[in-house]
């Protein structure tokens, strides 16, 4: 007998090693491999992508509700959690309807070729580095960090 699967009040038990943990979630809508609004998977219940997110907030001790959504492409949209210096501490990006379960790039790559879709509208390695830059260089000095441009 299978168990119900709710994947929007799945536990999630995540033991974060530390306070205030950035996290970067990026998704596409057409992943057929852990799908978006998540749901049963090998004999397991996985959450949606947006409860995953929103747990993380909390996690954080952030409000769990996006406080920005901005679009970073015509199909690509970013969702920051956190308000102040801890704006974007949680970030989701959703990388569009069309975009499965494949590296985001606005070029083709093995990755996507072998999974039938992209290119994407956006360049994922742009957004991690400019992210990780927020993040971690912060950690490192609380000097203005400089960007990578891909």
């Amino acid at each position: 007998m299978e168990r119900p699967c709710d994947a929007e009040s799945v536990v999630i038990e995540y033991i974060p090693g530390r306070e205030k943990v950035p996290l970067l979630q990026i998704h596409g809508g057409a992943d057929a491999t852990i799908a978006y609004d998540g749901g049963p998977r090998r004999d397991e219940c996985l959450p949606s992508i947006p409860h995953d997110v929103r747990t993380w907030a909390g996690l954080n001790n952030i409000s769990a509700t996006s406080n920005v959504s901005e679009p970073l492409t015509d199909n690509a949209t970013g969702y920051q959690f956190g308000d102040g210096e801890e704006e974007g501490l949680v970030t989701h990006v959703y990388a569009g309807d069309e975009v499965g379960h494949s590296w985001p790039a606005t070029i083709g790559n093995p990755d996507n070729g072998r999974n039938g879709d992209g290119p994407a509208s956006f360049n994922a390695s742009s957004v991690i580095l400019e992210f990780f830059g927020e993040w971690y260089g912060r950690a490192q000095n609380d000097t203005e960090t400089e960007y990578l441009e891909c």
